[in-house]
């Protein structure tokens, strides 16, 4: 089976981006995925947009050519003649994996060139709108107490919701080698993060923020197969109103398949691991500083998030029983800032177990989670040392 899997980490990127999501355990060798890949990708006519983002992708890491030869000079050509003429994204998808004997999981992901709604925990957990790689992302959290014999009720809400306005995630290209921007998003999105108590403590903290997210990804980018640059414009305040915080982030991630940075691939048969790195810039002005522990004035947020994702006992690592396949994960996050106008620093940790619960709907996941976190919060300079039990959604 070691050898079979050998070459899954050439296969696992290119098999996110179809419609039938992870690969099963019978995907083939590097060799006869390359060959057939080569071919859908050299065909003529008119390609779906899932096509497009396939054969781009294939074309950074294969290091082949994958340019497609200018259509013929006829009216009608059928689609049984050359594979991507007159298909629909899942006609090639589904041609792609008969030629090369995939059999991916009915319960797959929705065609990731049409996503537009998304539920998560923060940006890095939102990786990029583009192409949703991650089989177990980060979700958002909502808890709530209410204790009839204090007459005491809380709140706490971590997570963020945004829908994508416009955007294409899989634009032409005529040379998948060359430098191109390979897609673009505009989104609005809105978070919450904190802590609301009635009667009101002297401990809460919140933060509510609403904003847009504009965001590039752009292919070849010297040694980055991928780069992401992303500008979200933001307005702040908090679960009471009394806020008032104005800013923007500016933030970039890489991707390169070679080092594991911001691709999901196969790494041992018992474990998948990838890690992601966000250097980030938040500038904020804040006038009212309402339940946070700001200053008024100017703050400049200088610094990067760095996520390592461990998944255990993956599907294409083996044949393991359906309640312990690709639903054991473990996160670590670090977030890593400075005030510069300050001069104060700011870290926050974070490490979490989760367990994928089962679920119909492909497109969402659902985890129970036991979670620590420590250090500081920049979005409210609240000091945090705190376990957790989350039960957490992610769309």
């Amino acid at each position: 089976m070691n050898g079979m899997y050998r070459n899954l980490p050439y296969v696992a990127l290119l098999s996110a981006v179809t419609p039938m999501g992870a690969l099963a355990a019978t995907a083939p060798t590097k060799t006869a995925a390359d060959a057939e890949l080569h071919a859908l990708c050299s065909s003529s006519g008119g390609e779906s947009a899932t096509t497009k983002k396939l054969c781009a992708l294939y074309g950074v890491l294969s290091g082949k050519p994958a340019k497609r030869r200018p259509p013929p000079q006829t009216t009608m050509v059928s689609a049984a003649q050359t594979p991507g003429d007159g298909a629909t994204d899942q006609d090639d998808a589904n041609r792609f994996n008969e030629q090369t004997k995939y059999r991916p999981p009915a319960k797959d992901a929705q065609d990731p060139c049409a996503k537009r709604l998304f539920f998560r925990s923060d940006p890095l957990a939102d990786y990029h709108y583009l192409v949703d790689l991650s089989p177990s992302p980060q979700g958002a959290s909502v808890a709530f107490t209410d204790d009839e014999r204090a007459a005491t009720k809380s709140l706490t809400v971590n997570g963020r919701a945004s829908y994508v306005l416009t955007g294409d995630a899989c634009p032409r290209t005529d040379d998948p080698h060359s430098l191109y921007t390979s897609g673009y998003a505009f989104a609005l999105f809105t978070s919450a993060n904190g802590n609301w108590s009635e009667p009101r403590k002297a401990t809460e903290r919140s933060a509510l923020k609403f904003g847009a997210d504009a965001e590039a990804e752009f292919a070849n980018v010297g040694p980055i197969d991928i780069g992401y640059l992303s500008a979200s414009p933001f307005f702040q305040s908090d679960f009471r109103g009394t806020a008032r915080v104005y800013g923007g982030t500016f933030a970039a991630e890489p991707q390169v398949g070679a080092l594991n940075l911001g691709v999901v691939r196969h790494s041992f048969d018992v474990l998948d691991f990838w890690w992601q790195v966000r250097p980030q810039a938040t500038f904020a002005q804040v006038d009212t500083v309402g339940l946070t522990n700001y200053r008024t004035g100017f703050h400049p947020f200088l610094g990067a998030i760095v996520r390592a994702n461990f998944n255990f006992f993956p599907s294409t690592g083996g044949q393991w029983p359906s309640w312990l396949a690709d639903r054991l994960a473990f996160v670590a996050t670090a977030s890593l800032f400075s005030d510069v106008g300050q001069r104060a620093h700011y870290d926050y940790y974070t490490a979490q177990l989760q367990y994928k619960l089962p679920g119909y709907d492909p497109a969402s996941v659902t985890t129970i989670s036991l979670e620590y976190d420590r250090g500081t919060d920049i979005e409210t300079l609240s000091p945090l040392n705190q376990y957790l039990v989350k039960l957490s959604y992610a769309y």
